[in-house]
């Protein structure tokens, strides 16, 4: 009995983790390979429960990367954060700041059009580098800047495997598409 415990206590803590390709399709228009990672706990879809931020007074903030490739193999990856909160949030030329656990910080550059909402996906241009720092680090905080300031977020200690796993899975998806 205590084995059988053991076991589905391995599976659950393992499957808990497992990350997802959410989208590998190829846009019947542009004939671009689009890819999408969402950060979940266990399913491709995001839930409730897979903001990755604390204080959720403030509003919840989910993740996703996306590798696009071209017909020409040209490779672009962005992460998406989807911001929903209570009040209206404006997006445009703007960028983020990661502060990792170990002080390391990496500065990102927003790509998406300008959006306004109280539900807003903003995307943001990533390098290899960048990526190799989300998968290899803890992320600790996160600062959002918006047409009117910024706002901080800390990150649950829940998804911080979560968010490492994702970038993961970024990186080996860029190594296969690279090969």
């Amino acid at each position: 009995m205590k084995h059988l415990l053991l076991i589905i206590t391995l599976l659950l803590s393992t499957a808990s983790f497992a990350q997802f390709i959410a989208k590998d399709e190829i846009d019947k228009f542009t004939d671009d390979r689009k890819i999408q990672i969402n950060a979940t706990k266990g399913d491709a879809t995001w839930g409730t429960s897979d903001s990755f931020t604390k204080n959720i007074f403030r509003g919840g903030l989910y993740l996703s990367s996306h590798i696009t490739v071209t017909p020409n193999k040209e490779i672009y990856s962005h992460i998406n954060i989807n911001v929903q909160t209570s009040y209206m949030v404006c997006f445009g030329q703007n960028k983020i700041i990661a502060l990792f656990e170990n002080g390391d910080k990496v500065t990102l550059n927003q790509v998406s059009k300008i959006d306004c909402g109280n539900n807003v996906n903003v995307m943001y241009d990533i390098s290899d580098k960048d990526i190799n720092i989300f998968k290899n680090l803890k992320l600790k905080e996160i600062r959002l800047y918006t047409a009117d300031g910024y706002l901080d977020f800390v990150v649950k200690d829940n998804m911080k495997k979560v968010i490492q796993g994702t970038f993961e899975l970024t990186a080996n998806k860029l190594q296969e598409i690279q090969q």
